[in-house]
């Protein structure tokens, strides 16, 4: 059986990079109505998951739920599930009088005033947005002729209010410090961003000025075609981003060896599990096992293999009896590559290969060999079925 995520269904490293989420899984459907193709892959709770192509481009939709516990949930089970850029697409209750409903913020940064980020990060650990995400929000609202006003938001637990207490965040203070609105989950997505280094970013319709009123069950939704003008124009931008060539962020090339190393294995195992899954499902007599190890520590080639070892029983003593799917890298001390990703026996003899020579790593080229991983892991199970050589 396929493992899933407990609480989105998704299948751990299986969804393209790029990612725009919203509260609301009508919306969902609705951003993802606007894609040339789409399909829903994963529906639990208020979690529901298309994943699409837009300009041939990959990307995922999600829905998020309110409120930053659940989904900080989305964005965790997101990364696990193979997002690198996770933009939100919702909603914010304006504290400047200037901003008009049906008007778009992006937020650059957001105040901390949720139960959650005291839980998940040290006291005073700020809750960002990506500096390039920002930009290219800015930059995708000025080509469109969008209004939009760029600064800080609010994030708070309590919709409907009750008693006051010292909890309780003060409207007009906030926007005496140029905050700009206040919203539910952007603290979350931006501290899970930081913490995973994962790119976030928002763009937010305003639908109402909450100095002059309140969050109220009377009185919300009384602005609905300028809200959904907005959220519409929200959605065209978020997607517009997302297309963008100048969007990928250059792999890290100044961490230390072992945080490179860290950050392949991370963006790799989930990949490998699935596919272990997948052979125990159908050759229950293969053992197979995922590894990870360093070659030639300490000098200038110095390198890492990650691979996934499947053993047979029973075969004839003049045939080799393992064979891997292995992919390696090297130089991590200074200018990281991928040497190699093939399917070899353990003799050497190589059945599949996917580079012909060495490739600088970055964000486009680990993306390349991640959409290249199921060519090798085809080869692989007919390798299996077959047992021996070609």
């Amino acid at each position: 059986m396929t493992k899933r995520l407990p609480h989105t269904d998704l299948v751990p490293g299986s969804i393209p990079t790029a990612v725009i989420t919203c509260g609301d899984p009508a919306r969902a459907t609705q951003i993802a109505e606007q894609l040339d193709e789409h399909e829903l892959v994963a529906e639990k709770r208020e979690y529901r998951t298309y994943v699409g192509k837009k300009n041939g481009r990959s990307l995922t939709v999600t829905s998020h739920g309110i409120g930053a516990p659940g989904a900080a949930i989305a964005f965790e089970e997101l990364i696990a599930a193979g997002a690198r850029q996770i933009i939100r697409v919702g909603t914010c209750g304006s504290l400047q009088p200037y901003i008009k409903p049906g008007e778009l913020v992006i937020a650059s940064a957001a105040v901390q005033r949720t139960g959650y980020v005291r839980e998940v990060a040290p006291d005073g650990y700020p809750a960002v947005a990506d500096v390039a995400l920002v930009l290219a929000l800015q930059e995708a609202t000025v080509q469109q002729s969008v209004p939009a006003y760029t600064g800080i938001v609010l994030t708070r637990d309590a919709f409907y209010s009750g008693v006051e207490n010292p909890h309780t965040p003060f409207y007009a203070h906030m926007a005496e410090a140029n905050v700009l609105a206040v919203e539910m989950e952007c603290a979350a997505l931006f501290v899970v961003g930081s913490l995973r280094g994962v790119q976030t970013a928002a763009i937010l319709a305003a639908d109402g000025y909450v100095l002059e009123s309140a969050e109220d069950m009377a009185t919300f939704g009384q602005l609905m075609d300028e809200k959904k003008t907005a959220v519409a124009a929200a959605i065209d931008v978020a997607i517009q981003v997302i297309l963008s060539t100048n969007l990928k962020r250059e792999f890290q090339t100044d961490m230390s060896t072992d945080n490179v190393v860290q950050e392949l294995e991370k963006r790799f195992f989930p990949h490998l599990n699935e596919m272990k899954e997948q052979i125990i499902q159908k050759f229950p007599n293969v053992n197979t096992t995922i590894w990870s190890h360093s070659f030639g520590a300490k000098t200038k080639n110095q390198g890492h293999q990650i691979g996934l070892d499947c053993s047979f029983t029973n075969v004839d003593v003049n045939q080799p009896d393992n064979v891997a799917m292995v992919i390696a890298f090297r130089h991590l001390a200074t200018v990281p590559e991928i040497v190699s990703a093939d399917v070899c026996w353990e003799n050497g003899h190589i059945e599949t290969e996917l580079l012909s020579s060495p490739i600088k790593i970055n964000e486009t080229t680990l993306e390349e060999l991640e959409n290249g991983l199921p060519v090798l892991f085809n080869a692989l199970l007919l390798v299996i079925e077959r047992g021996q050589p070609s």
